[in-house]
């Protein structure tokens, strides 16, 4: 029998989020598109490329997990692509390891940390793109994730708590030195590129730097759990 595979890791707070992928339909048929959310308004802006590999995982995890509204996604640091469902969990799609890349003004956005001439970016810098990435919260001088067992049990697990590295130790002090020691929102795109914005003030989204190889969460696909097929 097929399992839909409920998410351990990161699970995002809707409530906070900018941007996103989604899919969204067009009369040449489904693509994968980002919106933006301002405000009220939404600004929706589809991929450069064909993703039809992605479209097919995407649809397959929407077939045993209990679909919620319109579509959207996540792919994580990890390139995990994971979807939200109506009960509040997020299920795993599979991993996409290829870039997906949009049209914003007249320069392609792929994830990496570059400005819009493809200058790298200095930590501290605005971010000149989107904030299309999954966000961490940011408190009392420490970084935490969002889980939800499966019993529907949401927890907040602290990054140094996670991992006891020196490596982590160096990311925390590093974004807070940025950010400030919180309350705050800290965004992880495919590429491991972080940026984000303090909650108080003019909440201006700033560069934060790429995390290293050892110094953030471990791989959550270690502790999934199955879960039994569900009907839509």
């Amino acid at each position: 029998m097929r399992c839909c595979i409920q998410y351990s890791g990161n699970c995002p707070d809707r409530a906070v989020i900018r941007a996103k992928h989604a899919v969204v339909h067009r009369r040449r048929g489904s693509v994968i598109s980002m919106v933006e959310y301002h405000g009220t308004a939404k600004i929706w802006t589809d991929s450069v490329e064909n993703h039809d590999e992605l479209l097919g995982m995407l649809r397959e995890a929407w077939r045993y997990a209990p679909r919620a509204s319109d579509g959207d996604f996540f792919v994580n640091e990890y390139r995990h692509v994971i979807v939200p469902s109506d009960n509040g969990a997020y299920h795993y799609a599979g991993v996409y390891p290829l870039p997906v890349s949009f049209l914003i003004g007249a320069s392609v956005y792929d994830g990496r940390a570059v400005d819009r001439r493809g200058h790298p970016l200095k930590k501290g810098s605005p971010w000149p793109w989107p904030p299309l990435g999954v966000p961490y919260g940011l408190n009392g001088g420490e970084i935490r994730l969002r889980s939800r067992d499966a019993l529907g049990v949401v927890r907040a697990v602290v990054l140094t708590d996670a991992n006891h590295s020196l490596e982590a130790r160096s990311v925390t002090e590093s974004i807070v030195e940025l950010l400030g020691p919180g309350p705050g929102v800290v965004l992880v795109n495919e590429c491991r590129e972080t940026f984000g914005w303090s909650l108080g003030g003019r909440r201006i989204c700033v560069y934060l730097g790429m995390l290293p190889d050892r110094g953030w969460f471990p791989d959550p696909l270690a502790f999934r759990t199955r879960l039994e097929p569900v009907a839509v």
